[in-house]
C-alpha cells in the first residue's frame, strides 16, 4: 500500500514561510495550525531568505504610472 505525499501550493508555502520570518507566532505554533512538519517549515524558511535577494536584481524595477 503506497502513501501519497502531501503537496503545497507556491502560495501556501510563501505564506507559511513568511509567518515563519515574521516570528509573530512560534514555528510550532504555525505548524500545528497548517499541519505541516517543523523541518519542511525551517527549509521554505531558508527558501525564502535566500531567494529575496533576487526580487531586487532588476535595476528598472517593475512598470508603474509614477504614482505613489
Amino acid at each position: 500500500m503506497s502513501t501519497r505525499r502531501k503537496s503545497y501550493s507556491s502560495e501556501l508555502k510563501a505564506k507559511i514561510a513568511l509567518a515563519a520570518i515574521k516570528e509573530f507566532t512560534s514555528i510550532n505554533d504555525i505548524a500545528r495550525e497548517y499541519k505541516v512538519h517543523l523541518n519542511q517549515i525551517g527549509q521554505w524558511k531558508k527558501q525564502l531568505l535566500a531567494m529575496l535577494p533576487s526580487v531586487f536584481d532588476n535595476p528598472r524595477g517593475p512598470k508603474t504610472d509614477g504614482s505613489w
